[in-house]
């Protein structure tokens, strides 16, 4: 069985996935890499990498509340293989409302 990913010239709409293709933690559909927010695990606490440079392990998440509902009932422990707090994804909640604000397009 063949993923419908895994090879990028036989994925439906080939052309909107040209580039790096990442899995959100909250909803766990596949997107651009662009279209997610990259989160890292730092000491106890999480931390938006908005540069996409931040050494160690990252998760990718959507800046949609449904998607950070999902990654804070699992995903973020899922990812980073260990349990994380729930102040935690609150400060990356509010860091990503502030982040989208501009655009209005946090949900």
């Amino acid at each position: 069985m063949t993923s419908a990913l895994s090879h990028r010239g036989s994925a439906p709409g080939a052309d909107r996935l040209a580039g790096p293709i990442r899995t959100c933690v909250g909803c766990r559909q596949s997107d651009m890499q662009s279209a997610l927010v990259r989160v890292t695990a730092e000491g106890h606490g999480l931390c938006a990498d908005t540069s996409h440079r931040k050494p160690g392990r990252g998760a990718y998440v959507h800046a949609r509340s449904s998607c950070l509902a999902g990654a804070e009932r699992g995903g973020f422990s899922r990812s980073f293989r260990t349990s994380i707090a729930r102040d935690a994804v609150a400060g990356i909640r509010k860091h990503i409302q502030v982040m989208v604000k501009s655009e209005g397009s946090y949900e």
